[in-house]
């Protein structure tokens, strides 16, 4: 192995979704240099989907909301200023040779700039956004539009001998998730079940279908299929998790408070489908291989789409453009459902 590549770091520090889509890319660097020191550089909300994963040998965990926090008290600088250093201080003592930077951003450019390597690469513009792509020695050109960021991001990792024969989703083993999940299931009597997640990022409302249509889906699916839903939600979506339960007609389930990425994860490789928008837990998904059918109304299907075998996109387009979620009817969403419902039952 190239002492090139014998120290190698991975910056994608926000988006769960994001995150995700890096594992497929990691697996293949670590078939391609088995023997690499490989580090991830993340921030807190993502961090369960990487830390103790099995070809990673260290997480540096950059706590921006903390920093965030402390800033806006005047009182506490010095703390931000600390917990800042530390952080560096920590990539430094890796001394890493290689750094990838599959955040694309300025905050990636700056992070894998405080990493210290020798070896920097990024993508080209456009894929490439506010600058980054001038702080880097090397830039990634992933091919032609339209590309999913699964692949974007195995291009990088080819670029440095990564095996994409060996690119696959696995997350972390969560033996506490798995018990959480199985007590969870045991006390509702559950067993064949299908997941909803209403939720989306704060950041983009258009993404969001209303909790009363995931609540007449849950109504017609328990009619036509027979099996109830179990409504997911992550911090700050309770309210709307049980809107859609309050509407369901006694057809949907309120999912326990997980406190993990990882319990999430587990419940749904026990679920049947999941049904929901494009966010982060549709990519959470993919990588357990649960078959998805996910509502489009921004965004980029091809880019962002879930992967996972028997999946479907539920979209409308007028000229070539989405339309918005809330011209998706429920009649739409429940077709594509109990067809995905019925190919899983025959497999």
């Amino acid at each position: 192995m190239s002492a090139e590549f014998d120290r190698i770091l991975i910056v994608r520090l926000g988006g769960i979704g994001d995150v995700v889509c890096t594992l497929p890319a990691l697996e293949a660097i670590r078939a391609g240099h088995p023997k690499a020191f490989i580090g991830y550089a993340v921030e807190e909300r993502a961090f369960d989907l990487v830390h103790g994963h099995p070809a990673i040998d260290h997480v540096h965990r950059f706590p921006r909301r903390e920093i965030v926090r402390d800033l806006k008290n005047p009182f506490r600088w010095k703390h931000s200023i600390e917990k800042t250093r530390d952080y560096i201080r920590s990539l430094n003592a890796r001394h890493y040779s290689t750094v990838l930077d599959f955040q694309r951003n300025l905050k990636g450019a700056i992070h894998s700039r405080l990493s210290g390597a020798h070896r920097s690469i990024g993508f080209t513009s456009p894929t490439a956004r506010e600058f980054n792509h001038w702080f880097h020695r090397e830039q990634v050109d992933p091919g032609p539009e339209p590309m999913h960021w699964v692949d974007k991001f195995l291009a990088m990792a080819k670029v440095i001998g990564g095996d994409p024969a060996a690119a696959r989703y696995r997350l972390p083993d969560a033996p506490k998730s798995k018990q959480t999940v199985e007590h969870f299931l045991q006390s509702k009597n559950l067993s064949r079940f299908v997941v909803l997640h209403p939720g989306t990022s704060g950041f983009d409302m258009a993404r969001r279908w209303e909790p009363a249509r995931f609540g007449e889906l849950s109504t017609r699916i328990k009619k036509r299929a027979g099996i109830p839903s179990i409504v997911t939600w992550g911090p700050g979506e309770r309210s709307l998790a049980e809107a859609v339960v309050s509407s369901s007609n006694g057809a949907a389930i309120l999912s326990f408070e997980s406190r993990s990425l990882l319990d999430l994860a587990e419940l749904y490789r026990r679920a049947a489908i999941y049904i929901g928008g494009d966010t982060g837990p549709m990519h959470i998904a993919t990588a357990v291989g649960l078959p998805s059918v996910v509502l489009f109304g921004s965004g980029n299907p091809e880019a962002y789409g879930p992967r996972s075998t028997g999946s479907r996109v539920v979209a409308r387009r007028s000229n070539g453009r989405l339309l918005p979620i809330s011209d998706l009817s429920v009649e739409d969403v429940l077709e594509n459902a109990v067809e995905t419902l019925t190919t899983v039952s025959e497999r």
